[in-house]
């Protein structure tokens, strides 16, 4: 038995849903922040050197600047310096020569274009006051090097020691010393008297360092008030050597000295003596002799006596006690045989 045909219905489809018209705001804003945001370049970077670079462009202009500033400055200062009032040499043309036509004694005209020798006006430059100016300063920059030279080596002459030797009497003029304090150191081989005297330029006696007969050997300190030219008069029959040693010298010399304990020596010496502190000092001291035994100590600065610590002849065996700063201060024995000096 056939089934009757059964007409099947399609199925409905639901139509699209629409999007409502929030959802289509939404999409739009979105598209809108898309194409509104930023788009992030990557720049290339400038390596430390390449600002070095551009600063140094930078300077390099700045200075070539200044440079044509200046350049531009001094000529115009140039042209203003330029006297308009003096007449300048203007060359004038050579007038053109026509030639002249001789005669010769062969008979066949010769024609001789001789030229006659002109001597053309040359301008003399006239020296600018920024020349003048420059050769002034140059002038006094040479005076100036010149004086100081100078200086130098007078005040290295009257540091170095001055030897005289001789025989007889004699007068040494134009010595030159130093202001302060000046060593003699003396010796003289003869019979006779040895007597040497200092005297200023204008003859006036400065010191009488020694005055003694027959030989000697010795030394003594001499005060300089002030720097110049000395006399030295040297009375003898025999020969005779001095040497003159400024202050500086002396104090230079000083580190040979003992700094402590017993100085002693024979005969007329000039040392340096150290106290090292100040206070109340004890000088002991002895003589074998017979004549004069003077001990003095003196101003380094300018030989001024500071303190006598004896004045006696012949034998002695003594103390002094001398009030005194620490230091070095120069000393003076005057004798004829072997003493000691302790302090303490």
């Amino acid at each position: 038995m056939s089934q009757p045909d059964v007409q099947t219905e399609p199925a409905l489809v639901p139509p699209p849903e629409q999007p409502s018209s929030k959802k289509k705001a939404k999409k739009a804003k979105e598209k809108v922040k898309k194409v509104a945001a930023p788009v992030r370049v990557n720049k290339p970077t400038l390596p430390v050197w390449g600002y070095m670079l551009i600063v140094l462009d930078v300077l390099m202009l700045i200075a070539l600047i200044i440079i044509m500033v200046n350049r531009l400055l001094i000529s115009k200062d140039m042209v203003g310096l330029v006297d308009d009032s003096t007449p300048t040499a203007v060359a004038t043309p050579t007038p053109r020569l026509q030639p002249t036509v001789t005669k010769v004694t062969t008979g066949s005209p010769v024609a001789l274009e001789t030229a006659r020798a002109t001597t053309l006006a040359t301008a003399t430059p006239k020296p600018t006051a920024d020349t003048t100016a420059t050769a002034a300063v140059i002038a006094q920059f040479t005076a100036v090097v010149k004086a100081t030279a100078d200086a130098k080596a007078t005040i290295a002459a009257l540091n170095k020691p001055i030897s005289l030797t001789g025989s007889g009497s004699k007068v040494i003029k134009d010595l030159k010393l130093n202001a302060g304090v000046a060593r003699l150191t003396m010796d003289y081989k003869g019979q006779g008297n040895f007597i040497v005297t200092l005297l200023s330029a204008e003859g006036n006696t400065i010191d009488l360092p020694v005055n003694t007969i027959g030989n000697y050997q010795g030394s003594q300190y001499i005060p300089i008030s002030q720097s110049g030219s000395y006399v030295l008069e040297i009375k003898a029959t025999d020969s005779w050597k001095i040497d003159v040693e400024g202050i500086q010298l002396v104090l230079q010399g000083a580190a040979d000295s003992p700094k402590l304990g017993t100085y002693n020596g024979r005969g007329d010496k000039a040392i340096v003596m150290h106290i090292p502190n100040s206070g109340l000092a004890t000088f002991k001291m002895t003589h074998k002799g017979k004549t004069n035994f003077i001990v003095s100590i003196l101003s380094p600065q300018n030989g001024s006596a500071i303190a006598l610590l004896v004045n006696a002849i012949g034998n002695y065996t003594g103390e002094k006690a001398e009030k005194v700063d620490s230091g070095d201060f120069l000393v003076n024995i005057k004798a004829d045989g072997d003493w000691t000096i302790e302090l303490s």
